[in-house]
């Protein structure tokens, strides 16, 4: 899934299509018109990778238990500080992904209501919270919540505040490292931390 036009993840993403084998390639549409993006063009191309544009409501299924469901963006003509926002359901397990907390986003997503109700949510580290996002958190309704990255910027909330909006377990990957999730579709899903 390609998900950023920024230039650091595109290198990432040439590298990898480079080296391991892919079948398809699902992408924003951010793209920044680059060498990088003409390179990866090319070679899903060359490669003759299956290319397709998200959309809202695009669905991946992986078996007859889980799937992918794209909640943003909603078209390729958004900006390019939009964000990703996508659900993986495995049976009764579910995990809400999103990137940016961006108003408008997170606004559309609340208006979602059951959709992206989730076990997990998992976002990056916020710059800042949008006055409409203990609503969302109250909607997602999550028992947990992985934020990814670290405190990057002196308006950023703190850790600290961040545990008093949620009232879920929480977990920072930028001091406790990589989290696996293992669900059978059944039963709750386990977490294991991993460094």
């Amino acid at each position: 899934i390609k998900s950023q036009g920024n230039s650091n993840h595109q290198i990432c993403i040439a590298k990898t299509i480079e080296t391991i084998p892919i079948d398809t390639v699902w992408d924003l549409g951010l793209d920044s018109n680059s060498w990088i993006d003409e390179y990866i063009r090319n070679m899903i191309e060359l490669k003759n990778i299956d290319y397709n544009l998200i959309q809202r409501g695009d669905v991946i299924r992986i078996d007859n238990q889980s799937y992918i469901q794209f909640l943003l963006p909603v078209n390729e003509n958004q900006p390019e500080n939009s964000q990703l926002a996508m659900k993986i359901v495995n049976g009764s397990n579910s995990i809400l992904f999103i990137d940016k907390l961006i108003y408008d986003d997170i606004k559309m997503l609340i208006n979602d209501r059951e959709v992206i109700k989730s076990d997990v949510l998992k976002m990056t580290y916020p710059k800042q919270i949008p006055n409409n996002f203990n609503e969302f958190i109250q909607t997602v309704n999550a028992k947990m919540a992985i934020i990814t990255g670290a405190k990057r910027s002196k308006n950023s909330p703190t850790p600290k505040e961040l545990a008093e909006i949620f009232d879920m377990e929480l977990f920072f990957t930028d001091s406790i490292g990589a989290i696996w999730l293992f669900s059978d579709g059944k039963n709750p899903i386990k977490v294991k931390k991993w460094k």
